[in-house]
């Protein structure tokens, strides 16, 4: 026959048996996706890289849009904007989580002090008598308690696994905000500067029109043309008037939608200027996918897909016994004097096992309900790649329509002033109508108008490029061969 003592270790062989089982697989970290190599999108063709490109801080990528003034908006709107701050204390909240989660791996350690005045009564004593027998004690305990649970199946090693990728995940949300409020700042200021722009175009083409309608209006009092030449050329004034007013407007609002995310008042002290940055350098070509590893927002929803895994597992763990082992030591009297005797010392040994048997269901809905999120952060993370993807194959692709728009739309504008200078020139010698003059000056306009905008877009795109690569493009990318 067996002793209790032998019984009880073939019993815990038998659990560590059962429990130590397979752990659970790691999720896919390509979201079940074929990628390629490198992306298929050539934004140029150019294979090179500058020297300034080399030097630059890749983390920085604000500092090489060629605008100094620009990068100093950035880096202040780093520094003040309110989005940055909700973010950095989220990583705080997942810190201290984490720290919460890994608290129960260590032994608890309690002081306790204890004091207690009771009395006791004797019903029937004295025998036969009327009075009440009874007596005071005092109770005095000074002791230290310790407890432990052995985490023996790894429950808590989990959870605090997944606290830990918890705080990495935030943290990458704190930089995938940095890099959002950066982007957004750039072409925030860009967006003023080109307003600027439109608007000194605009002011120059009101003054242009005026021209127009003082040379129509002489041309009209010596007989030469009729009054509706003058009628036609004061309403393109008029208009061109009310254009500067219009994009008055809109240069004020960008310069208020600027200071907003620079954390200033919303008003209008901020002068950016009226000079674009200088258009963005050749993208070198077969730039590799795994520069998408430096994405924030594809590095946080790995870390949350690593998390679910985690609590997978730590819900599977909470299905096996729990072991915890307690100890307690001091002295206690009925003096407090003698608290500090050690003839009046006392202690406690012990270990208890809690083993679920039945609990309605609670621990199997809790392993499927975990396995559901870990499903969930998969299909979310195989989304966001496929949307990351997407955002670099377009910005690569609309790099090189871009540049060949802008080439072509330089060539209308100055096409199109040439063409308004030489109608200007034929109407005055009477060799033209007004229509074909005021046509002209409008299409030199538009042209002008949308060549502001064209190279807009183009250095919007390159930023977008440089989010969607969660940062500066690397020199070498040409030739990066890692897996």
């Amino acid at each position: 026959m067996r002793t209790p003592r032998r019984t009880a270790v073939a019993v815990a062989s038998l659990l560590i048996a059962t429990a130590c089982s397979a752990p659970v697989e790691p999720s896919s970290t390509t979201g079940g996706l074929v990628l390629p190599e490198r992306f298929l999108a050539d934004a140029s063709g150019a294979a090179g890289a500058t020297d300034a490109d080399t030097r630059a801080d890749l983390d920085l990528w604000w500092r090489r849009l060629g605008d100094d003034r620009l990068g100093e908006a950035v880096e202040e709107a780093l520094r003040f904007n309110r989005e940055l701050l909700a973010a950095a204390a989220r990583v705080d909240v997942a810190r201290a989580r984490a720290e919460l989660a890994g608290a129960s791996l260590s032994p608890s350690l309690t002081a306790r002090l204890d004091a207690q005045r009771r009395r006791f009564n004797f019903i029937g004593l004295p025998i036969g008598g009327s009075d009440v027998f009874s007596v005071t004690t005092n109770q005095h305990t000074l002791a230290l308690d310790l407890s432990w649970e052995l985490d023996l199946w790894g429950r808590v090693r989990a959870g605090e696994t997944a606290a830990e990728h918890d705080v990495e995940a935030a943290s990458a949300d704190l930089r995938g905000a940095a890099h959002a409020i950066a982007g957004r700042t750039s072409k925030a200021w860009i967006a003023c500067v080109e307003a600027a722009q439109q608007l000194r175009l605009a002011e120059a083409t009101a003054a242009s029109r005026t021209r127009t309608e003082e040379m129509v209006r002489r041309r009209f009092t010596g007989g030469v043309r009729p009054a509706l030449d003058l009628h036609l050329a004061r309403a393109d004034r008029e208009a061109a008037e009310a254009l500067v007013l219009v994009r008055q407007r809109a240069r004020d609002a960008a310069v208020r939608a600027l200071q907003v995310l620079l954390g200033r008042y919303p008003g209008l002290a901020l002068d950016p200027g009226t000079s674009l940055p200088s258009a963005p350098p050749p993208v070198p070509a077969g730039l590799p996918a795994t520069l998408l590893r430096r994405r924030p927002d594809l590095a946080a929803a790995e870390r949350r897909l690593a998390a679910a895994d985690q609590r997978v597992g730590e819900a599977k763990a909470d299905r096996w016994p729990r072991v915890a082992l307690t100890a307690s030591g001091g002295t206690s009297s009925n003096d407090l004097t003698d608290l500090v005797d050690l003839d009046f010392r006392q202690w406690s040994l012990g270990a208890n096992l809690l083993a679920p048997i039945f609990d309605g269901g609670r621990r199997s809905t809790t392993i499927e309900l975990r396995d559901a999120e870990r499903r969930e952060s998969e299909a979310r993370f195989a989304v966001l790649l496929l949307a990351a993807l997407a955002e670099v194959e377009g910005a690569l692709a609309n790099a090189s329509t871009l540049a060949a728009e802008e080439t072509s739309l330089a060539g209308a504008a100055a096409q199109a002033r040439a063409a308004a200078t030489l109608s200007a020139d034929r109407y005055a010698r009477g060799l033209s109508d007004i229509t074909t003059l005021l046509d002209a000056e409008r299409r030199a306009l538009a042209a002008d108008t949308a060549l502001l905008g064209v190279r807009r877009a183009r250095l919007e795109n390159h930023i977008e490029l440089l989010l969607a690569l969660g940062g500066g493009i690397p020199p070498a990318a040409a030739s990066d061969d890692r897996p």
